[in-house]
């Protein structure tokens, strides 16, 4: 498993954290002009820019959106290298994590419906069954290492598990601080959190109601069942038919499903 604070220095070259002037020249086609953009859009917005070892400055993700949010919402575009690189590094994640609860549980296999299905814990009005005892620790794996990659090279442009309500505007969805909603439980006063949602990962402009893309985990079991959002309770506030929905409600992204065996809309 990858440890938060791991180096993952295909990442950060990826993600455009560290190229220095040769390793730059040294690039050829939309790579290349990607560089350059962000070279160019630095000399510009220089604050919004990490000085390399070189001197050289280059756009991290989604500067260029921070760039033209006053343009509706063309800050939603993300570089598609970029992009690339943050795709295959979360389903990595899963497919890590993925791997190393099956190896703690079942020496390496993968559970079969019946370990899915079977009860290992919780009471007879709310049982725990094997899928959702292995989703939980497949959860935790997948979500440390995805904070130790983005957390390496994009420090200030995602968040874990942060909690949002839909705004009065669709483009800027409400943050719910921690601290907020620990005072709401504390007061007795959860009913207030309901039509709220939490995301495993969300990717930001620097701006955390400015988001980019949705992205939660999930671990089908067994894993020959197809990866979907979970149901959303009758009668919620959002009217939403499933969690999917209600995150596109809140933010008006298409979020993604992060599996072992890839992305899913």
């Amino acid at each position: 498993m990858l440890r938060p604070g791991t180096t993952v220095p295909w990442l950060l070259l990826m993600l455009g954290c560290g190229a220095s002037g040769p390793a730059r020249q040294g690039r050829s086609g939309t790579y290349a002009q990607a560089l350059d953009s962000a070279t160019s859009a630095c000399e510009q917005n220089p604050a919004y820019c990490a000085a390399t070892a070189g001197q050289e400055r280059i756009v991290p993700l989604a500067v260029r959106a921070a760039q033209v949010s006053a343009a509706g919402k063309s800050w939603m575009e993300i570089e598609t290298l970029v992009e690339t690189g943050i795709r295959e590094r979360l389903i990595d994640c899963a497919r890590r994590a993925d791997a190393e609860v099956n190896r703690e549980e079942f020496g390496g296999r993968s559970p079969t419906r019946a370990d899915c299905e079977k009860v290992v814990g919780g009471t007879k009005e709310n049982p725990v069954t094997g899928a959702m005892m292995l989703g939980r620790k497949k959860h935790a794996l997948a979500l440390d290492c995805a904070e130790a990659a983005l957390g390496q090279s994009l420090p200030a442009r995602f968040l874990r598990e942060q909690r949002y309500r839909r705004g009065t505007r669709a483009q800027e969805p409400e943050l719910v601080t921690h601290q907020k909603e620990l005072d709401l439980l504390r007061a007795g006063a959860s009913k207030a959190l309901e039509g709220t949602v939490v995301p495993d990962l969300i990717l930001h402009t620097g701006n955390p109601v400015q988001v980019q893309r949705v992205y939660d985990f999930k671990f089908p079991c067994p894993d020959t069942n197809p990866p979907v959002w979970r149901q959303s309770p009758p009668g919620n506030p959002l009217r939403a038919r499933h969690q999917g929905d209600a995150y596109r409600m809140t933010f008006g992204t298409t979020p993604v499903l992060v599996t072992p065996r890839g992305m899913f809309p």
